[in-house]
């Protein structure tokens, strides 16, 4: 771990050390967090090493705090150093939201493979994908310069700044749903190699097994915060738009280069109807505060407005980077 910065150090105190082998429960919360740190931290090195931007320091740390909460560490007066911080309390939140909901129950007829695991490790595999998708949303705020963007857009006059914010999220969630495939990926393969000598089952079906699930367990965190952010914004206007437009982005990024478009198409159209069915059950359970919608139509507005975010933001973000990239390297 690189030095921190002392105001952050003095704001939000000392986090916690890696566990040792010996003194970590695997599966645990604790090994979790500290294993998806690791490799958050691994992939922003990877990606600023191989960009221009040879000053910027980024630390993936855990504070000891049971608050649920990831976040981006960010200062102008220190622009080069960043820092994204779990609290140790979020991985226990989403253990806590998915088993009251009864996740398992809610996996589709389709997911054979998942329903004959134990469910404690399909909740393991559930929550590791949540936190994953939550570190690789801040990692896109870093590598996409969201933050040093909103401080300049902040000092220029007539520019609206609760869209500015919106867009940001939008755009990490879209670049999350590229790093986030590879994790998956990883998902489907280590149940294939568990359950080699037992079943016989192809890749791509496990594979959309895990995509199935990763989008229920989604919605379900999504929703959960529901009534506190989704119903005032524009972006998000329903829990499953977010998590289907991140479940069938990352769809479309595992092993693009290496299978036909037809199956691509296949896939992201298998995961769209696992997640109609999803939300149609949900629908169904009383106190379900949602409205009932058409998942076409709905994707189709939400590409549109995505589609517009990109219009806006790539052109500024570029800006950006260009001042970066002088005062960097």
């Amino acid at each position: 771990m690189l030095s921190l910065p002392a105001a952050f150090l003095a704001e939000f105190g000392t986090p916690m050390a890696p566990p040792s082998a010996d003194q970590i429960i695997s599966g645990s919360d604790e090994e979790i967090t500290f294993v998806l740190l690791e490799r958050c931290q691994a992939l922003v090195i990877k990606a600023l090493s191989d960009s221009r931007y040879k000053d910027i320091r980024v630390n993936a740390i855990c504070l000891p705090k049971f608050e649920p909460r990831v976040f981006t560490y960010w200062r102008q007066d220190d622009p080069n150093n960043y820092v994204i911080s779990c609290n140790i309390g979020t991985a226990a939140l989403i253990r806590r939201i998915l088993v009251d909901a009864n996740f398992h129950e809610l996996l589709p007829n389709s997911c054979v493979l998942l329903r004959t695991l134990h469910p404690d490790d399909v909740l393991t595999i559930a929550i590791s994908l949540i936190l994953c998708t939550l570190l690789y949303h801040e990692l896109a705020h870093v590598v996409r310069f969201h933050l040093p963007y909103k401080i300049s857009c902040a000092g220029e006059m007539n520019r609206n700044m609760e869209e500015i914010k919106g867009m940001c999220e939008v755009d990490a969630d879209k670049w999350c749903s590229y790093l986030i495939a590879p994790e998956i990926s990883s998902q489907a393969a280590g149940i294939k190699c568990a359950i080699a000598n037992v079943l016989n089952m192809e890749q791509e079906h496990i594979l959309r097994e895990v995509l199935s699930l990763y989008g229920l367990v989604l919605h379900l965190w999504f929703s959960f915060f529901n009534k506190t952010m989704f119903r005032i914004s524009s972006f998000y206007p329903h829990p499953l738009i977010r998590s289907t437009r991140i479940a069938v982005g990352a769809a479309d990024n595992i092993d693009r280069k290496l299978i036909a478009p037809h199956l691509a198409i296949e896939r992201a159209a298998f995961v769209l109807e696992e997640l109609a069915s999803i939300e149609e059950l949900l629908l169904s359970k009383a106190g379900i505060d949602q409205k009932p919608f058409d998942l076409a139509d709905e994707m189709s507005a939400i590409e549109t407005r995505f589609d517009e975010v990109s219009r806006v933001l790539d052109p500024e973000l570029a800006e950006m980077v260009l001042k970066w990239s002088k005062s960097s390297v």
